[in-house]
C-alpha cells in the first residue's frame, strides 16, 4: 500500500472551520460559512468527529454524503467532488474537494462520536473528551485508519491549519469550559493546539444551542440558504425528519449565528490590551449592554443586526487581558428577561446563576479591584420595570436620576480608566482580493494597493501588517487587468 500523499499547496489563506459532527457548521457557524462559499474563499472545513452517534458506518458515511450536497448547493456548482488521502502530522485524512469550485474541499477526521462525553457502546466508549482528561490514552477513528494520541491529535490540527494557509480558524465557544460534548471538547482542542501555531490568524468561537434563547439574527436570504444547505443534508440524515425540515428547534438555531470570542493572533503583533467600552440600547429587549471596542467582542455591526444601537460616548476604558489587581468581569444572559448582566468573577457562584436562569457566560473586560488616580468606579444597577440590568461608571448618570428612573441594587464591579493609556501600537494591514466566478483569479501583485495618511504605505498586492502613526488614511488601488472590475469600497 502505497502512503497517503501530502497535500498540495493548493487554495490558501481564507478560513478553516473545524466542526464537532457533521451538520455543526452549517447550523451554528453560517452564514459566516455560507458567505466564505459563496465570495470563493479559501475554505476547508474539518469534521473531527464522524458524528455516528452510536449507529454505525452506514448512518456516518451518510451524514458525509450530506455535508458534500449541502457544501456543493451552497457553491452554486454540481455535486462533484475528487476524494483523495493526505497526510496530515504523518497520519492520514480523507479529503474531498468541490470539483466545481475547488477553493472548497472537506476533511474527515472521524474520532467516534462522544455523546454526552462518555462515547458509545459501538465504538468502546471512546470520546474526545476522554481523551482530553486523560481517561484514556488514545483514540482510534471509526474506519480504522488512525489512532491518535492527544500530542497527535494536536499535531494533526496544526499541521490542517499550517497546509491551508488559513487566516481565520471558526470553530465552538471556547469562552467557557465544563462541558463534557463534543462541541466544547473540540472548541478547547482546536484553541490549545493552535495556540502556539507560528501563522498569524484569528480564531473565532461560536455558540451552539444557547443561541435559540437569544435574539434571532440571520435573516432574508441568508436565512432561506442557510435553511435550504441544512435540508439538502438532512435528505442524507436518517435522524432528521427531512419531509418536515427545518425541525421547529433546528430552525431556532438556523435563525441565529452567534460568536462569542474571538483572539487575534500575530506572532508579530501584540493583541491591543485596552479598549474603551460603549453602552448598547435593544429597545426590543428593553435592555443595555455595555461592551468593549475590541477584536474579542462583537462588533458593531453583529450588535446592530440584534438591534442594538450605540451611546457614542465612552463609558470608560479596560483592560482586556489579566493582570496583577485585576478581576474578570463577565456578562450572562436571561432569555426570560431578554437581559443581559454584568458579574464580577467569583462574586456569584456559576452553579446559582444558571439556576436563576443565565446562561452564555461570555467574558467581557477586566476591572480594577481598587480604586487610584486616573480610575472610576464601575457600577450594576437593577431596573424592575424592564427587568434590565445597566453598568455605569459613576457619575455617568447621576444617582439621583437612576433611582427616580426605579433602579435599585447600586453594586460595585470595580474600577476602570477615565482616558486610554497609550500603550498598543496602531498597525495597517492592505490585502487585496481578486475573485474569479469562472477559473483562476489573476495575481494580486497586479494590483498596487495604497493608503495616504500620516504614514504613507503602497505595495503590490498588499502591504503586510506594518506599525504606523495613528490618524486618517485614504486608501485606493492602481492597476487594469483585462476582464476585471477594480473595488471601490476598502
Amino acid at each position: 500500500m502505497s502512503p497517503p500523499a501530502r497535500a498540495a499547496v493548493g487554495c490558501q489563506g481564507g478560513s478553516i472551520y473545524f466542526s464537532a459532527h457533521p451538520d455543526d457548521d452549517l447550523i451554528f457557524m453560517s452564514p459566516d460559512l455560507l458567505h466564505d462559499v459563496q465570495e470563493n474563499a479559501c475554505v476547508r472545513t474539518v469534521y473531527v468527529t464522524a458524528g455516528d452517534a452510536g449507529l454505525g458506518e452506514t448512518y456516518w458515511r451518510n451524514r458525509e454524503v450530506g455535508t458534500r450536497a449541502a457544501y456543493a448547493e451552497m457553491a452554486g456548482v454540481a455535486n462533484s467532488w475528487t476524494a483523495s488521502t493526505v497526510s496530515f502530522a504523518g497520519t492520514p485524512v480523507t479529503l474531498q474537494t468541490l470539483t466545481g469550485h475547488p477553493n472548497v474541499s472537506l476533511a474527515y477526521l472521524r474520532l467516534p462520536d462522544g455523546l454526552d462525553g462518555g462515547g458509545s457502546a459501538a465504538t468502546g466508549y471512546q470520546s474526545l473528551h476522554r481523551l482530553l482528561v486523560g481517561e484514556i490514552s488514545s483514540i482510534t477513528t471509526v474506519d480504522g485508519s488512525a489512532t491518535y494520541t492527544l500530542d497527535q491529535l494536536s499535531a494533526t490540527i496544526v499541521d490542517l491549519v499550517r497546509q491551508s494557509g488559513a487566516v481565520a480558524i471558526r470553530t465552538h465557544d471556547f469562552t467557557t469550559s465544563g462541558g463534557t460534548d463534543d462541541h466544547p471538547a473540540v472548541a478547547q482542542l482546536v484553541h490549545d493546539s493552535t495556540a502556539g501555531y507560528e501563522g498569524g490568524h484569528t480564531i473565532y468561537g461560536y455558540d451552539d444551542y444557547d443561541v435559540a434563547s437569544l435574539p434571532a439574527n440571520v435573516t432574508g436570504t441568508d436565512l432561506e440558504a442557510k435553511r435550504s444547505a441544512f435540508c439538502t443534508y438532512a435528505e442524507s440524515d436518517s435522524e432528521i425528519d427531512s419531509e418536515n425540515c427545518p425541525p421547529d428547534a433546528i430552525d431556532e438555531w438556523l435563525q441565529r449565528q452567534v460568536i462569542t470570542g474571538s483572539e487575534v493572533r500575530d506572532p508579530t503583533v501584540p493583541t491591543p490590551t485596552w479598549a474603551p467600552v460603549y453602552r448598547w440600547w435593544s429597545a426590543t429587549a428593553r435592555d443595555w449592554l455595555s461592551v468593549a471596542d475590541h477584536v474579542s467582542q462583537p462588533s458593531a455591526s453583529q450588535l446592530a443586526s440584534q438591534g442594538y444601537t450605540k451611546n457614542p460616548t465612552t463609558q470608560f476604558y479596560a483592560s482586556m487581558v489579566g493582570g496583577s489587581g485585576l478581576v474578570a468581569v463577565y456578562r450572562w444572559w436571561h432569555s426570560g428577561d431578554r437581559d443581559w448582566i454584568d458579574v464580577v468573577d467569583g462574586s456569584i457562584p456559576d452553579s446559582r446563576m444558571t439556576s436563576y436562569g443565565y446562561t452564555s457566560k461570555t467574558l467581557s473586560y477586566y476591572a480594577y479591584s481598587a480604586s487610584a488616580t486616573g480610575r472610576v468606579a464601575v457600577y450594576r444597577w437593577w431596573g424592575a420595570a424592564d427587568r434590565d440590568w445597566i453598568t455605569l461608571r459613576q457619575g455617568e448618570i447621576a444617582d439621583s436620576t437612576m433611582t427616580g428612573w426605579g433602579y435599585t441594587g447600586k453594586t460595585l464591579l470595580g474600577y476602570a480608566l477615565t482616558t486610554m493609556p497609550q500603550t498598543d501600537p496602531t498597525y495597517l494591514t492592505l490585502v487585496k482580493k481578486v475573485v474569479n466566478d469562472y477559473g483562476t483569479p489573476a495575481p494580486a501583485t497586479s494590483w498596487t494597493l495604497s493608503a495616504a495618511g500620516p504614514t504613507p504605505l503602497s505595495g503590490a498586492g498588499g502591504v503586510p501588517r506594518t506599525a504606523v502613526t495613528a490618524g486618517t488614511y485614504t486608501l485606493s488601488e492602481t492597476g487594469t487587468v483585462a476582464g476585471y472590475t477594480n473595488g471601490t469600497t476598502f
